[in-house]
């Protein structure tokens, strides 16, 4: 199907109601899966990690067999989208772990990997509080390449973090909704979309569940939107993604 600015509202929210992310890819930046967890279903379908190379401030990406996250944050991610958009192919990038933060290099060097794989969309739940003209660059690439960037807000009030705050980047806060696909958009915002982000229950690495409260779990719900479009709409915008979030979320 073809998206265009005369698209009427009930097709828009049909897509969205018979959407499950068949044939959608979508990698996730975050502290890995543990991708052996019965409840994911082998739905990771590659796991790569990001290393430093020696003592320099280089890194390189490498692929390893099994994914593993010593933080559950990038587990919790994947549950969301899988639960909500459960035919899309997931890709994890591990970049974080036990500090849940990484040097600017790291994270340059793991969006530039995952820029170059062209995956349909990337979930994001982490940032940096300075830009870079890498991260920059990187943001514009992936919106030129038609990727769908969908990153969490600093959870810091008054903070939005990067790659959020990029222009081509789009920026995803929590609230609470009575379900799990519902949001509000609000356009022309440096944060344009509140996501189900309050009380969130997620696997642990060990199996059982913990509620979860952040920005971090709001943005693969609408990551899982994004999939559940993308379906129905295979060169979908991010322009045109934010058209359909304006008809689609509450005001």
């Amino acid at each position: 199907m073809i998206f265009s600015d005369q698209i009427d509202a009930e097709v828009l929210r049909s897509c969205l109601n018979t959407g499950t992310g068949r044939g959608v890819s979508v990698g996730i930046l975050d502290s890995g899966v543990s991708c052996q967890l019965p409840i994911l279903e082998g739905c990771v379908e590659g796991n790569f990690e990001v290393d430093q190379i020696g003592d320099s401030d280089e890194y390189r990406v490498k692929q390893v067999p099994l994914g593993e996250d010593t933080i559950a944050h990038g587990t919790a991610c994947a549950h969301i989208i899988h639960s909500h958009a459960a035919a899309a192919a997931l890709f994890s990038m591990q970049v974080i772990g036990s500090t849940h933060s990484a040097p600017t290099p790291k994270l340059v060097a793991a969006l530039e990997f995952a820029v170059d794989q062209k995956w349909d969309i990337l979930n994001i739940s982490l940032g940096n509080e300075m830009l870079t003209p890498e991260i920059a660059e990187l943001a514009d690439r992936a919106f030129y390449n038609g990727t769908l960037v969908i990153a969490a807000k600093d959870n810091k009030p008054g903070k939005i973090g990067y790659p959020a705050a990029c222009a081509s980047v789009l920026a995803v806060d929590m609230d609470f909704f009575d379900e799990p696909l519902k949001f509000r958009f609000h356009e022309n915002n440096p944060v344009e979309v509140e996501g189900s982000g309050v009380y969130i229950d997620c696997p642990l690495p060990n199996g059982t569940m913990q509620s979860y409260t952040g920005s971090s779990f709001a943005c693969p719900h609408i990551t899982a939107i994004a999939a559940r479009l993308r379906e129905h709409f295979p060169q979908m915008t991010m322009d045109q993604f934010r058209a359909a979030l304006r008809v689609l979320g509450e005001t």
